[in-house]
């Protein structure tokens, strides 16, 4: 008897004490899944302080997608209504300065819960992000957190809108690249889908950016040159050789599409120069000049020198098609 007693104890003590570390592995149902979810937000957090790096180029072409980057046309309603006018491109006497490309950047779209909510039918559009190695994780603590809240998950403020940060903080900080010039903008030495030929540029690699997206990109420009014989067949007809200096002038491209940088990943930016766009008419009311007209109209019979102190108007109107947003200059990475 005394021995079975003995069995019985020890039975029971073993069954106690599995209970006791199951229930402290494993918890209750609900904190089990509170913690799961707080394991994969710290996960998370932890996965995008890994850097990224943002490898930007430049492709510059004319309005026209044929294989001569040296020479296109351009309409234009003046002297008369679809004025031809022909450029022939000097491009050994044409360049670009870039002082720099800044770049700002804001978190991915999911963060576990950090900055606002939105619909979670909004989420669709972000298929493209969730090609990332973390689409798995991610699904799994949006499930965690569903949970919670059948309608709204977390989310931080539109990409459109860099986030009021200090300078401390990643996604507060300005990223720029190195200042280049790139000579001979208008020759040939690649092939773009869509675009006919361009002219491939590298202007530099932004190592060490927070993952996320980009939220906003400024280019500063030192100068850009363009010299160019313009010649046209309607009256007045003649030829003019155009030397075009722009100089000390930025320009800020909307965001027009979600460019996601992932880590350990070199995330390619195309910055798109069509510098036919700068002879574009102008639209301002109550006129819409033309540039070109206006040129054939200078005091200068043929050679027609356009800044900041010599044919001042010919000069603000080119600025004017300079800063139209996606006009010159465009988010190529947006159009790919």
């Amino acid at each position: 008897m005394l021995i079975m007693g003995q069995s019985i104890k020890k039975y029971l003590l073993l069954v106690v004490n599995g209970l006791l570390l199951f229930s402290c592995t494993f918890g209750s149902v609900g904190n089990s899944q509170e913690e799961e979810a707080l394991i994969l937000q710290n996960l998370l957090r932890v996965g995008r302080e890994i850097p990224s790096s943002l490898d930007v180029n430049l492709l510059s072409y004319d309005t026209q997608s044929d294989d001569n980057l040296n020479q296109f046309n351009i309409l234009s309603n003046l002297p008369s209504a679809n004025s031809s006018y022909s450029f022939n491109m000097v491009p050994g006497e044409s360049f670009l300065d870039i002082n720099r490309v800044e770049f700002r950047f804001n978190p991915p779209d999911r963060i576990g819960g950090i900055f606002s909510t939105k619909d979670q039918t909004s989420l669709i559009d972000d298929e493209e992000y969730n090609l990332s190695n973390n689409e798995n994780t991610e699904n799994k603590l949006e499930e965690a957190m569903g949970n919670q809240s059948n309608s709204l998950v977390k989310t931080h403020t539109p990409f459109t809108v860099p986030l009021d940060l200090p300078q401390d903080n990643p996604y507060g900080r300005t990223y720029s690249t190195p200042s280049i010039r790139i000579t001979a903008y208008s020759n040939i030495n690649s092939n773009g889908i869509g675009l006919g030929s361009v002219n491939r540029q590298r202007i530099g690699i932004i190592s060490n950016v927070p993952q996320g997206l980009v939220a906003s990109t400024i280019v500063f420009f030192n100068r850009l040159d363009l010299k160019a014989n313009i010649s046209r067949t309607v009256v007045p007809a003649g030829n003019r050789t155009v030397t075009l200096s722009l100089r000390d002038v930025h320009i800020s491209l909307p965001t027009r599409c979600r460019i996601a940088l992932l880590p350990n990943v070199s995330r390619e930016y195309l910055l798109g120069f069509r510098y036919s766009s700068l002879f574009r008419d102008v639209i301002a009311n109550p006129s819409n000049p033309s540039l070109l007209d206006d040129i054939f109209n200078a005091s200068d019979p043929v050679n027609v020198i356009i800044t900041d102190l010599s044919n001042t108007n010919i000069y603000t109107n080119i600025i004017k098609n300079f800063e139209l947003p996606d006009n010159v200059f465009i988010q190529d990475t947006c159009s790919l």
